[in-house]
């Protein structure tokens, strides 16, 4: 069965073995599920996850100051994360689209969002300041079905396998 359902609940599905083997599309985070076996990274659907500001001067000025920084972003966990490390007291404004907006109407200094070209960030009169992870896709298995059902996700992730390696872009992550 092929179904669509939310890249967060994906995990889930897997791990329940609802799914048995999904790509997943930029991963954002380690999934910690003990029974879900990451095999390959696809190497495709490459991009950032990364701060973006419309001047690299007034992000370092904010950064340095004692003030919190005001973000604007989807991803609201791994900003809180990448800023706690640093220190940073933020506030976060949760947006579901166009953040790019947000600090050209003084709703945010800066943006946390995903980057691939960096096109619209230009658009909208921003760079990027700062990387906090590179994103790329991810095979998952079950690891209960890789055992039931060897032979044939064995296959599929062979030959999945062979047409990254033939691109220069998978790698395996765990065998």
């Amino acid at each position: 069965m092929i179904a669509n359902c939310s890249s967060q609940d994906v995990p889930t599905y897997v791990h329940y073995g609802a799914a048995e083997l999904v790509w997943l599309v930029r991963v954002l985070e380690e999934l910690d599920f003990e029974d879900v076996y990451q095999p390959l990274d696809l190497g495709i659907g490459l991009c950032k996850l990364s701060v973006a500001a419309a001047e690299i001067e007034m992000y370092k000025s904010m950064l340095a100051s004692d003030l919190p920084i005001t973000i604007a972003t989807k991803y609201p966990k791994q900003t809180l994360e990448h800023f706690c490390k640093k220190g940073k007291n933020v506030n976060l404004v949760k947006l579901y689209g166009s953040i790019e907006l947000a600090p050209l109407v003084n709703l945010a200094h800066a943006v946390v969002d995903l980057v691939s070209t960096g096109r619209t960030l230009k658009a909208n009169g921003l760079v990027e300041v700062e990387l906090i992870k590179n994103i790329s896709s991810r095979l998952i298995i079950n690891k209960a079905s890789l055992k039931l059902k060897d032979n044939s996700i064995t296959e599929i992730l062979e030959g999945l396998r062979l047409i990254a390696d033939e691109r220069g872009r998978g790698k395996t992550i765990n065998d």
